[in-house]
């Protein structure tokens, strides 16, 4: 057994990262943080979240033996994929969901962001607040 399984930490994080290449971006999410693409008036999100507002993450970890109280994994965790968490891995993936986002001549701004950011402003609040922060 390894010290990790006979200690059992339990904590875990998520993980969220772009590249751009060739007029593309390739997002890479773990958990539940966002990469958004902004346009003057308009956005698009890059990447699904991994927590139980999303029905297919739900089934999945239904799926494989998990309950949920509270919209929490054993009414503890609010994720359904995560790096860590040990004592929720039975039930949790810890595969990142990959895409890719072809960009357009009307996209402005890329903003990442965690739950923390994102619960607390909407998508839609930060067009503005990025036009007036980038044009003065």
């Amino acid at each position: 057994m390894s010290g990790l399984e006979i200690n059992r930490p339990r904590g875990g994080s998520t993980a969220l990262c772009t590249i751009i290449h060739d007029k593309k971006i390739y997002t890479g999410n773990l958990g539940d943080s966002q990469a958004v693409v902004f346009q003057d008036e308009s956005f698009h999100a890059l990447n699904d979240l991994h927590d139980f507002s999303n029905e297919n993450e739900r089934k999945t970890v239904e799926q494989r033996g998990g309950t949920l109280f509270n919209n929490r994994l054993e009414g503890e965790l609010a994720l359904s994929r995560s790096i860590g968490d040990i004592n929720f891995k039975t039930y949790m993936s810890d595969e990142p969901e990959v895409s890719s986002y072809q960009i357009k001549k009307e996209d402005k701004y890329l903003l990442l962001g965690s739950d923390g950011f994102w619960n607390v402003k909407k998508f839609k609040d930060f067009s503005q607040v990025l036009i007036n922060i980038f044009r003065g």
